[in-house]
């Protein structure tokens, strides 16, 4: 394998060597901050919950393995796997259909992104 020069830290003033972008002592704390953030503005507490919950870890299993293909492409004819199962009714908003197997759909990150305006 080639050998890659070790470049300084990102982190302000630390003097720390590196072959990524941060040394040992400030990887860890800059991927906490950015998950932490990440939680705080986009997701409340309760969706939090709801996401990370046993029953949508396994109904989410059970809908990729039911739909491994991304249903927005097959309808246009393409076959491109699925890697999100998105609500169709807003789950914050419809919380009664949370759990309805009918109420999802799976999607790849391109057609999940169109769909929420993330492009």
């Amino acid at each position: 394998m080639p050998w890659k020069p070790l470049r300084p830290c990102r982190h302000p003033g630390c003097p720390n060597l590196s072959e990524q972008a941060y040394c040992e002592i400030h990887r860890q704390k800059v991927k906490a901050d950015v998950n932490r953030e990440y939680d705080k503005s986009k997701r409340d507490k309760e969706m939090y919950n709801f996401y990370h919950s046993a029953a949508w870890i396994k109904l989410r299993s059970i809908k990729i393995k039911k739909n491994p293909l991304c249903e927005e492409c097959y309808k246009h004819g393409h076959l491109k796997k699925a890697s999100i199962v998105d609500h169709i009714l807003p789950a914050r908003e419809y919380p009664s259909n949370r759990l309805d197997i009918d109420n999802l759909q799976s999607l790849c990150a391109a057609c999940h992104n169109k769909k929420h305006g993330k492009q």
